[in-house]
């Protein structure tokens, strides 16, 4: 009895119960056991083409476009340069073709 006085007083444990192994003392036994981590699932990254069709579906996007197109239209009727526009229509495809291509490049590469 006297051992257990000395060791109460030296501030050892002195609980007459074993010590339980993957258990926090200072935690209460009602609390969460954490769940195991998850595994994480990689995520697909979304291709140019998918993020182009998202954007354009907005419709501060689809007004902007409506709202410029309006404006061509306008500027050629104003200026008369209809007659000028089917003189020059095959060059003005022919550069405008350029960057459709290589959209559609980038938008195929990244699928």
């Amino acid at each position: 009895s006297s051992s257990f006085a000395t060791a109460h007083a030296q501030g050892a444990n002195t609980s007459l119960v074993a010590p339980m192994h993957g258990f926090d003392a200072g935690q209460p036994l009602d609390a969460p056991v954490p769940l195991p981590p998850r595994k994480k699932k990689k995520k697909k990254r979304r291709g140019f083409l998918e993020v182009f069709l998202h954007k354009i579906q907005k419709p501060e996007f689809i007004l902007l476009s409506v709202w410029w197109f309006i404006m061509l239209v306008l500027v050629i009727y104003m200026a008369e340069m209809s007659t000028l526009l089917r003189a020059i229509w095959k060059p003005l495809l022919l550069l405008m073709s350029v960057p459709i291509l290589f959209f559609v490049g980038l938008a195929y590469a990244t699928l």
